[in-house]
């Protein structure tokens, strides 16, 4: 049987949460995570990491500004460690 992560496309759609709502958490498959979604204007789109759910403590990979258009965004992190768990966060300031 082979044990190596597998990997697909994570595709996410749908409009904005309202500014200070849950997050959505994303765990990452191996040790490569990719992520690409259309940036809406006017929302700033934050991505973060951790190795453990319950941590408090969450680090800021990405900060996508807001922009004037929708705009394509897409992430990679190559953070080699298989338990990393990531959320966004999405703000319209």
């Amino acid at each position: 049987m082979d044990a190596s992560p597998a990997s697909a496309p994570v595709r996410i759609t749908g409009a904005p949460p309202a500014s200070g709502q849950s997050p959505q958490i994303i765990p990452a498959a191996g040790a490569n995570f990719s992520l690409s979604f259309t940036a809406l204007a006017g929302y700033r789109f934050l991505i973060q990491r951790s190795t453990n759910l319950g941590d408090a403590s969450w680090i800021t990979v990405s900060n996508l500004a807001p922009a004037y258009s929708d705009t394509p965004f897409s992430f990679t992190d190559s953070f080699a460690n298989p338990s990393t768990y990531y959320r966004t966060f999405v703000t319209n300031n």
